[in-house]
């Protein structure tokens, strides 16, 4: 702390950071409401600095001449403020004015100060419906797709935390927030999100969504065609995770309802999920992601079956004693984290193993992309991992040789997350025929 209130951005700096100090301020409110002794003094002297910042930005930040930069650096006071208990509207009007121009967890964050001030309900409307359309809603997840003029300026984990305040503060459903929340903690690496301001902006986003709930008081049962298959005491924050699995060949014939129920207070957050084997042949999926299965002969450019969405018209004929090039492309349109890829092979077809010295040069296949790694060669399918993809066209080869002549189901190659198994994409199966 410095005599005017701020904070230094180092402990021998001499004078105040605007960007240092903000952040400050609402750190030290954070605690205050948290009951941590905070002396009063500290917490005023930053509230003022502050209102100071609010009032010139360029006269705390030299380098701060134009109008985005004001507007940043107003915004940040704004919203320091405003987590001190003081809610103002000075400048907001002008804020708004470049909100084109703002980073995209900016937009967020101004979006979240319009809808707390009074009178501002429509722009708040606007800009919030301009930040949702940037989610990437699945089953369970909704990830912010960040604009490619943002990549730079905006890290994913403040985005998806800011997202996640925003959605709080408008009051959406609790099925939204639970999505956000999940995308936020897909983040995690080795329990942390990064950087310490990462993991401080993520915090401070479950810090509100924990504000939101009253602690767990309440016995949840599920009963399925009237039998009780699970029935768990639920109370504050300990062991909040429970499962219960029911075989297949347990389900009962025909129509039946699942009955979810609970007394006592709080919220009770579930997920309902139903694996089943799928029947050949079968189109594909796309639930986040999208496969397509491609086959060529080894060293050749025309295919002879492609495997996309649509379930193939006809077998895909193989002669024997040939090599083929699997091409699997994976299209994700939103960043995604921790894929598991595989492709199960048909009884008649081998991977080919391409690592050894002495494989012909004829059988090399294209390098995968770097995101791609840990491809594995099994017996009966052949998998890789990609610890995170961007948007885009992702293309991965490998080879088979045709060994065994008949009639053989080929299941569709099939790509999901593995934090969130129904976010997936799976190509067509097929019936191959090897003559």
């Amino acid at each position: 702390r410095r005599a005017d209130g701020g904070f230094a951005a180092y402990w021998r700096a001499e004078g105040s950071s605007a960007w240092d100090s903000l952040p400050a301020l609402a750190a030290l409110a954070r605690a205050r409401e948290a009951q941590v002794p905070i002396d009063d003094a500290l917490l005023d002297g930053a509230r003022d600095y502050a209102v100071k910042i609010l009032a010139d930005p360029s006269a705390h930040e030299r380098w701060c001449g134009s109008d985005l930069c004001k507007a940043e650096l107003r915004l940040a006071a704004l919203d320091a403020l405003s987590a001190a208990g003081d809610r103002r509207t000075t400048f907001l009007g002008e804020i708004d004015a470049q909100r084109a121009r703002l980073a995209f967890a900016d937009q967020a964050r101004l979006a979240r100060l319009l809808s707390l001030a009074p009178g501002y309900e429509t722009r708040a409307a606007s800009l919030a419906k301009l930040v949702e359309d940037h989610l990437s809603v699945t089953a369970q997840g909704a990830a912010v797709t960040l604009p490619a003029r943002y990549r730079w300026r905006d890290a994913p984990v403040v985005a998806q935390a800011e997202a996640l305040r925003l959605v709080i503060v408008r009051r959406s459903d609790g099925e939204m927030l639970d999505r956000l929340t999940r995308s936020l903690l897909d983040l995690r690496r080795n329990g942390s999100f990064g950087c310490a301001c990462e993991t401080a902006a993520a915090l401070g986003a479950l810090v509100d969504l924990a504000a939101q709930e009253r602690p767990a008081a309440f016995t949840a049962t599920a009963t399925l065609a009237g039998k009780t298959i699970a029935r768990e005491r639920f109370a504050g924050a300990r062991t909040p995770a429970r499962s219960a699995s029911v075989a297949m060949r347990d389900l009962p014939a025909g129509r039946s309802e699942l009955v979810l129920a609970k007394d006592g207070s709080g919220t009770l957050h579930y997920a309902v999920t139903y694996r089943y084997r799928i029947a050949t042949p079968a189109a594909g999926a796309y639930a986040g992601l999208r496969v397509t299965r491609v086959v060529r002969p080894a060293s050749a450019a025309s295919a002879l079956g492609t495997m996309g969405l649509a379930a193939p018209a006809a077998a895909l004929e193989l002669p024997v004693a040939r090599v083929f090039d699997v091409e699997l492309q994976i299209v994700t349109d939103h960043p995604v984290a921790r894929v598991v890829i595989a492709d199960p092979l048909p009884a008649g077809l081998e991977a080919v193993d391409t690592t050894f010295a002495t494989t012909s040069p004829a059988l090399r296949t294209p390098s995968a992309p770097w995101r791609i790694g840990d491809q594995q060669i099994r017996a009966e399918r052949v998998e890789a991992y990609a610890d995170a993809l961007e948007p885009g066209i992702y293309r991965l080869h490998y080879l088979v040789r045709s060994v065994t002549p008949g009639t053989f189901a080929w299941p569709g190659a099939q790509a999901h997350l593995a934090d969130r198994p129904e976010e997936l994409g799976r190509a067509a199966a097929v019936t191959v025929v090897v003559r």
